[in-house]
């Protein structure tokens, strides 16, 4: 991530040492798995989970030897484990750990969007309650029209904030999914139990047919909040944009006699500057389109 754009918070999910640390917990939870069923040995599991470590750094460092990076987290965790490294990754394909521990870094990103949207949400109710009753000018086109209250704009904003938490917690759920199949996902190598107990222990559902982690669900969830931050920023824009426009208007002419329009047509909000809102219209769709209160 960038980090003059990132939160310390976000950023730190998204770490170097955040993703090894996530690979850790799923190769660990493979090893859990098969210490249930004796694959591997009690003492060794114990060895095993008091152990293993990785280090961001080195990984890095052989990585740059071996230009694999599961083969060279495999070697750090080989250093910290020794004898027992042989009981860990038992069956599996450097896509199980990667696109599993990538839904748990989701899922915690989701999380924390989550609680800053439920904040941003609750600060948009304050704000409608605060001005239920404050006059203020109804704009359309940004031109004046009827008076309305002020309020009335944070309790939209409130209600289509709603409406996003719903759509990003649909995303959320649509990346807790898990992958523990082996290599193209054929189980020729661990047990189909085996991947629904750790996607279990991982709190994920298991992937439903599985080759590899479909990008599709991780491009929804991350489109998810990108689409609700624009739109909401674009509101917030385009209202700033509407309740400034008139003061900048030195004089519109009428609308001509021979242009079409509404029964309002003749009205003094109903004047505006033609040739400059002309280009914007391509732009306009039913999401970002400027709508007037």
């Amino acid at each position: 991530m960038i980090p003059r754009y990132s939160r310390p918070e976000m950023a730190r999910i998204w770490s170097q040492e955040a993703k090894y640390e996530a690979w850790l917990r799923v190769e660990l939870a493979v090893c859990e798995v098969y210490g249930r069923r004796g694959v591997i040995p009690v003492d060794a599991l114990g060895r095993i989970k008091a152990k293993a470590a990785v280090n961001a750094h080195r990984i890095d460092e052989i990585e740059a030897t071996t230009r694999h990076d599961v083969i060279a987290f495999l070697t750090n965790l080989e250093e910290a484990l020794g004898a027992d490294s042989r009981h860990v990754h038992i069956g599996l394909t450097s896509s199980d750990v990667v696109d599993t521990a990538q839904a748990l870094q989701l899922q915690q990103a989701a999380e924390l969007l989550l609680a800053g949207l439920e904040r941003f949400r609750g600060a948009l109710k304050a704000l409608a309650l605060a001005h239920k009753d404050t006059l203020c000018v109804g704009r359309t086109h940004g031109i004046h029209a009827e008076p309305m209250t002020f309020g009335l704009k944070p309790a939209v904003w409130y209600l289509e904030a709603g409406r996003n938490l719903e759509r990003l917690k649909r995303a959320r759920e649509a990346v807790r999914v898990g992958k523990i199949s082996g290599a193209v996902g054929t189980f020729a190598h661990v047990d189909p139990d085996v991947e629904e107990e750790v996607c279990r222990l991982l709190g994920l559902e298991p992937a439903r047919i599985r080759i590899r982690g479909r990008e599709d669900r991780r491009c929804h969830q991350q489109s998810r909040p990108r689409s609700d931050a624009i739109d909401v920023d674009g509101q917030l824009v385009d209202r700033r944009d509407d309740d400034t426009e008139r003061e900048c208007v030195q004089e519109v002419p009428p609308v001509e006699p021979d242009r079409l329009g509404d029964e309002l047509a003749d009205r003094p909000f109903r004047r505006r500057q033609w040739g400059r809102q002309r280009p914007l219209f391509p732009l306009r769709s039913p999401r970002h389109g400027r709508r007037g209160y």
